[in-house]
């Protein structure tokens, strides 16, 4: 109900403000995310490219560290309930006139649907966009031709993964080339997710390069533990191949954990192997991942009650 109010009452930067004041609350712990949940839930009717966006992002971090296995299904549902009645309202294909906030809010919302939500009719529309993207990038709008390309990589194969390889081996521009690229990080199935890592340490791909593939399985949480044991194991070659290129060290990887156990074996490692880059990124990085681990343990149990609460709803 007080989201409602808002929507009307708020300008869109009172609304802005006031999602993240709650969230701001539930990461201090002082709220529980329940609120947020419903706070957000109630805004699912706005879009206003701000509000949009905002949620997006705490979708994601929830997502990506607060969501237990056992709720993913519950969770995945909310995300389709709060993003698809968007999508149907503004459609996929840009139309005249279209702002470029509803281009924006058009790539945000798909990317939720597809990455958080893995909503089967955005998965099976990408796939398609993809191989369109593969066979004429120009003919693709070009605010969903590299979304496209990277969202069909979550359900992709070996034989998909092998047309990515080669889209990226025939690029004609720099954009193509890591547009394929940053997809690979999607693709989560061990093996390929092994090939990689080990492609990015091939003579193939720039040192500088190496990191859109490489450290963007960090990121992927299916594949995060798999990239920093290939890491640790692999770590000479690293070191040879980035070089001087590398500035700022390997030390922000640990704030891309977010367990005490992750923490004990990142401190080990470091501990053992200092960072190139000084203590600094490693000592902010450990910082964020004490934040993270804080509010997984204070809101974790939190969310979880709240998605059984809300399943039913969810799931219509």
């Amino acid at each position: 109900m007080v989201a409602e109010v808002a929507e009307q009452a708020l300008t869109p930067q009172e609304r802005v403000s006031l999602l993240n004041d709650e969230w701001a609350l539930a990461h201090a712990g002082q709220h529980p995310i329940a609120q947020y949940m419903s706070l957000a839930q109630g805004m699912r009717g706005d879009h206003t490219r701000q509000v949009v966006q905002q949620i997006a992002e705490r979708v994601e971090f929830m997502s990506n560290f607060l969501v237990e296995p056992a709720d993913q299904n519950a969770f995945r549902a909310w995300v389709r309930n709060q993003f698809r009645p968007m999508l149907n309202e503004i459609g996929w294909n840009a139309k005249p006139g279209d702002s470029d906030d509803v281009k924006s809010v058009r790539a945000t919302i798909i990317h939720a649907l597809g990455y958080h939500g893995r909503d089967p009719e955005v998965l099976r529309r990408v796939s398609e966009l993809a191989q369109q993207y593969g066979k004429d990038p120009a003919s693709v709008d070009p605010n969903l031709g590299g979304l496209a390309v990277e969202l069909a990589a979550l359900n992709g194969d070996a034989k998909l993964y092998d047309e990515y390889a080669h889209h990226m081996s025939q690029a004609k521009t720099p954009q193509e080339l890591y547009t394929y690229m940053e997809a690979l990080k999607h693709f989560s199935q061990p093996e390929l997710a092994q090939r990689t890592l080990e492609m990015m340490l091939s003579p193939e791909i720039k040192g500088q390069d190496m990191f859109r593939g490489f450290f963007g399985l960090f990121d992927n949480p299916e594949t995060r533990d798999l990239a920093w044991t290939y890491y640790k194991t692999h770590w000479p070659e690293i070191q040879k191949k980035v070089g001087a290129s590398l500035g700022f060290g390997f030390g922000g990887l640990a704030s891309l954990f977010c367990s005490e156990q992750a923490k004990q074996d990142v401190q080990q490692w470091f501990a053992q192997h200092p960072d190139s880059g000084g203590p600094r990124a490693l000592r902010q990085g450990l910082e964020r991942l004490d934040t993270c681990v804080r509010i997984r343990n204070t809101q974790g149990p939190n969310l979880a009650s709240w998605l059984k609460e809300h399943a039913g709803a969810a799931s219509q």
